[in-house]
């Protein structure tokens, strides 16, 4: 089972590289939880909208490692923001329910948002 969430984070990631908000709907469960140091979301639609505002702002991302344990899997990776944020180090905890991410939970330093956030209080980001 591993191996198959593990598959299903890479593929996550690959469709946050490449933007793909219609694959990430897809892959998401409608009653999902995300969670990061910046943004909370208690549903898909929330969390998609979170998506959006974030990838305006994304060059790219690069997963570091990975592992996985029962139906969750943890990835460290760094993303790499327009400035002035920069790249971030990230580490994701994925739950997955039936082949979909049921909640996402980030660790990161939110420092480097401060000054979006800052110039731009109406806006959540999330990473």
């Amino acid at each position: 089972m591993s191996e198959n969430i593990l598959e299903l984070g890479e593929a996550y990631f690959d469709a946050l590289n490449k933007k793909d908000v219609q694959k990430i709907t897809e892959m998401v469960h409608p009653e999902m939880r995300f969670k990061s140091p910046v943004a909370e979301e208690s549903n898909r639609d929330g969390f998609l909208a979170s998506v959006r505002r974030m990838l305006v702002n994304v060059r790219g991302l690069r997963v570091k490692s990975r592992f996985a344990s029962g139906n969750q899997a943890m990835f460290a990776y760094e993303m790499s923001f327009n400035e002035p944020v920069g790249t971030v180090k990230v580490a994701s905890l994925i739950t997955f329910e039936g082949g979909q991410i049921k909640s996402i939970e980030l660790f990161f330093d939110a420092r480097p948002f401060e000054k979006v956030m800052a110039a731009h209080p109406e806006a959540k980001m999330a990473a």
